[in-house]
């Protein structure tokens, strides 16, 4: 039984890395895309790493380039939602915290 089975397991593994090789690598996954993912609780969690007692939407306008509100308004057009700016999303970038240091 064992030399059968053996060889069997064999190829079958040998069939299954040599499909994985000739498909590439896998694309990379952001944590974001996953289904489970919530952002208020990773800025929770953040705000314990940091230590500091912090206000999770000043926190929020921290992490949140200009590139990435610009791509969501992009993506709102693409879809065939109603035109937004920047001043109609309920959140805004980091770039007056930038200037401020």
């Amino acid at each position: 039984f064992g030399p059968l089975k053996d060889r069997w397991r064999y190829l079958y593994k040998s069939d299954l890395y040599k499909r994985r090789i000739e498909a590439g690598p896998e694309p990379e996954r952001f944590r974001s895309s996953l289904i489970n993912w919530n952002y208020d609780a990773e800025l929770y969690a953040c705000t314990h790493r940091f230590g500091e007692k912090m206000n999770i939407e000043s926190l929020r306008n921290a992490m949140t380039d200009a590139s990435f509100l610009n791509q969501i308004i992009k993506q709102r057009t693409e879809a065939g939602l109603a035109a937004t700016d920047q001043t109609t999303l309920s959140f805004t970038h980091n770039e007056e915290l930038a200037k401020r240091g």
